[in-house]
């Protein structure tokens, strides 16, 4: 649902012509109370979090309003999850969330009493389908006397189509032909993101750690939420090594090996409500900043939907890969071994 805000501007405009002769002037519109309702449903999660505040409106400045935890917290909210079979229409189970004090970074809001709902454990069973069921969010404000809902669906699994499923095909990103990762969109999804999370080791004279980089790629939109097209991502020999090179600190003290299983791939997937809300919230480039304003809650304001990902886990990278990385000029001070020793350090690791 897209509401549009009034023509602040022309009214103020206005307002001013009718009455000249004033100079005081109330922006402030009248008091009425808003409930401001955000969650993100991901069915791979085993703790789910519903965040449930007010919104202001007073005399004082906005930024002393926001510092004080009473102008955003209600006391008293109990927040549901029904979870709905769509065939029958009927409620299968339903998920009482608690609430809990999380948290929060200093900045322009309150960082005491910072209140969220939680529920922990899963939302859909493993051998269940995303597909067969709808989520119905019901949140009642006991300081209002006010009940607020949402629907929404979770998201199903994208269609990883390279690199493929099969432990055979390894991972060449050193090749002078970019590295593609491939994938199918699924229905009620629009936002996709890829990240691709490198595992090595790091061997001192008295230790071995694991460690891994994660490198995150530009966000994909799809033409629509209906599924079946591709998108994809594409890895450079220049872009890989050089994030190597930026990310891991060099140290003639420390030899470093790629592991066997060298490459998570994970596809991230954003609902098309989610989608609309980024678009319509983004800053704006225009001298226009009355613009739509989104919620898909019904008696309040906010966004309710779904979010997941796919993962394609511990793929091979290819021999001249690994060569290349201890090599190349660009990461040769890192200190990476080559393919034989690497070879000969995974038989041997514990």
């Amino acid at each position: 649902m897209i509401k549009y805000k009034p023509k602040t501007f022309l009214l103020i405009a206005l307002a001013l012509i009718v009455s000249a002769c004033s100079t005081n002037i109330d922006i402030n519109a009248p008091w009425r109370p808003i409930t401001v309702v955000y969650g993100l449903l991901d069915q791979k999660d085993t703790i789910h979090y519903i965040r449930v505040n007010k919104a202001f409106l007073g005399d004082t400045s906005a930024y002393v309003m926001a510092q004080q935890a009473d102008s955003l917290i209600y006391n008293n909210v109990e927040v549901r999850l029904k979870k709905v079979n769509i065939s029958t229409g009927n409620v299968v189970r339903t998920f009482v969330f608690t609430d809990t004090i999380i948290n929060k970074d200093p900045g322009i809001f309150a960082t005491d009493k910072n209140k969220v709902y939680y529920y922990k454990g899963k939302i859909l069973d493993d051998n269940e389908s995303a597909k067969d069921f709808r989520y119905d969010l019901y949140v009642y404000v006991a300081d209002r006397n006010k009940q607020i809902t949402a629907s929404t669906y979770l998201l199903d699994d994208v269609n990883i189509k390279n690199p493929p499923y099969t432990d055979y095909a390894s991972v060449n990103l050193t090749s002078q032909t970019p590295y593609k990762v491939i994938w199918e969109t699924v229905a009620r999804g629009r936002l996709y993101q890829l990240k691709m999370r490198f595992h090595y080791y790091e061997v001192t004279n008295t230790d071995t750690v694991e460690k891994y980089l994660d490198m995150t790629f530009p966000r994909l939109t799809s033409i629509n939420d209906l599924g079946g097209q591709d998108l994809s991502s594409v890895i450079s020999k220049e872009t890989f090594l050089n994030f190597l090179a930026n990310h891991i600190e060099e140290n003639p003290n420390i030899k470093r090996y790629v592991k066997k299983e060298t490459l998570d791939f994970y596809v991230y997937i954003g609902s098309n409500d989610t989608y609309k809300y980024m678009q319509i919230t983004n800053p704006s480039n225009s001298i226009v900043q009355d613009r739509p304003f989104f919620t898909n809650i019904n008696g309040g304001v906010g966004l309710f939907s779904a979010r997941t990902y796919t993962l394609r886990a511990g793929k091979k990278l290819e021999r001249r890969s690994i060569d290349e990385i201890a090599n190349n000029n660009i990461t040769r001070k890192l200190n990476f071994q080559d393919y034989e020793t690497s070879t000969y350090f995974w038989s041997n690791l514990k």
